[in-house]
């Protein structure tokens, strides 16, 4: 077991990034595992793209009604300082189809950290 970095710079980062890949006005992104075990950076992380729309109805006032909402995890092992390409690229569903990101500027920033 490695060493428990949720709560570190390198998380915030790494948070940041996929909240920014979360589709929706309450898309986000939470970190269930991130752990660090010499370069090995092993992660697990929750994806929620979801919109909602406020509404009004006649003699009930606002409601707010969930257009959308699909989570997706987000897990691997990726060795920071010598990561081969294919870990860095990096799939999951959104709303509008696969959407893929590629990891390298991330990991840059986490080897450098380390």
């Amino acid at each position: 077991m490695g060493k428990d970095i949720r709560n570190t710079e390198i998380a915030r980062a790494i948070e940041a990034y996929f909240d920014a890949t979360a589709q929706g006005n309450e898309g986000d992104s939470e970190i269930e595992l991130l752990e660090l075990e010499g370069s090995a950076l092993k992660y697990k992380i929750k994806v929620r793209h979801r919109q909602t729309q406020k509404i009004r109805i006649p003699g009930d006032g606002k409601k707010t009604i969930v257009i959308y909402s699909l989570t997706e995890n987000v897990e691997g092992i990726i060795d920071v300082l010598h990561p081969d390409p294919k870990d860095l690229k990096v799939c999951f569903n959104s709303p509008v189809g696969k959407l893929c990101v590629n990891l390298d500027d991330l990991i840059k920033i986490i080897a450098a950290a380390i």
